[in-house]
């Protein structure tokens, strides 16, 4: 058993040994990969200086590119919102014209059928007036046809000698009444 386990650590530290290489050579692999740099002696101080100036100018025309691109957009914005205020102004300006409108037109109609109202509470009176004039008028005249009747009664009852004593004294009665 000896044997095997010597066996089975030499391969476990053969394993470990491969892998070591193969890592070294992974890295070295990358190593080579990677870009020389040129040495940093070899830029002059005005080269720098020109190629920082223009990173800081192409920078530059970017935040001035993006801040007219937001100004735009910002004007856009405020002139699409200008205008969609402006068409609610509108409407709310016919919504007001057409309310007055119709308000001031109810207010007629209602005028006028408080005017209509009165001029048929008026002719209604006037009517109730001439029907009740009406009314004493049939009255009378059927007053007076009976009491012209009660006294052609009373003049008959006078005259006449026969006239059922019951008949005129109802007679009588009625005419006292009557006067």
């Amino acid at each position: 058993m000896n044997a095997q386990a010597l066996k089975e650590s030499d391969m476990n530290e053969m394993i470990l040994g491969l892998m070591k290489d193969k890592k070294k050579r992974g890295t070295m692999a990358r190593k080579k990969k990677t870009k020389k740099r040129p040495p940093k002696g070899s830029l002059t101080k005005e080269e720098i200086k020109s190629n920082a100036e223009a990173a800081f100018k192409r920078q530059e025309q970017i935040y001035r590119d993006e801040e007219a691109r937001t100004l735009q957009y910002i004007r856009d914005e405020a002139a699409s919102k200008e205008k969609e205020l402006n068409d609610y102004y509108v409407y709310c300006q016919k919504f007001k014209n057409e309310y007055k409108t119709n308000f001031n037109e109810a207010l007629k109609q209602s005028e006028e059928m408080r005017k209509e109202l009165s001029n048929l509470r008026t002719e209604y009176l006037d009517l109730k007036l001439l029907l009740e004039d009406q009314r004493k008028m049939e009255l009378n005249g059927m007053f007076n046809f009976y009491k012209k009747k009660l006294l052609d009664i009373k003049a008959h009852c006078v005259s006449q000698t026969f006239c059922d004593e019951n008949l005129k004294n109802i007679v009588y009665e009625i005419l006292r009444v009557i006067h």
